[in-house]
């Protein structure tokens, strides 16, 4: 099993200026990957979350890049309107 060093991360309720609500990137572990990462160079892996996709993506200048894009389901919206009662229970999504 790989480990990763995270380089940098940002995770918010409202999406970045790419449409990201989750961006996780790191590299490998270890002293080899330490020094290749200060020259530049070093493999990298990053998670990113999105409205509706999860990607996530990894590089290197020996292997080339690999993109896994998972998409997300449709948001439903529901609404139960009672007598006295109003519930809302999502959000109209495409």
């Amino acid at each position: 099993m790989n480990a990763f060093v995270i380089k940098s991360w940002t995770a918010s309720d409202q999406p970045d200026t790419d449409g990201n609500y989750v961006n996780i990137s790191g590299r490998a572990g270890g002293l080899v990957s330490w020094v290749l990462n200060l020259l530049g160079i070093s493999p990298t892996v990053s998670l990113i979350v999105r409205d509706d996709r999860i990607i996530f993506q990894k590089g290197s200048l020996r292997e080339g890049s690999l993109n896994f894009i998972t998409p997300l389901g449709h948001k439903r919206v529901g609404s139960l309107n009672l007598p006295g009662n109003s519930i809302l229970t999502g959000e109209s999504h495409g």
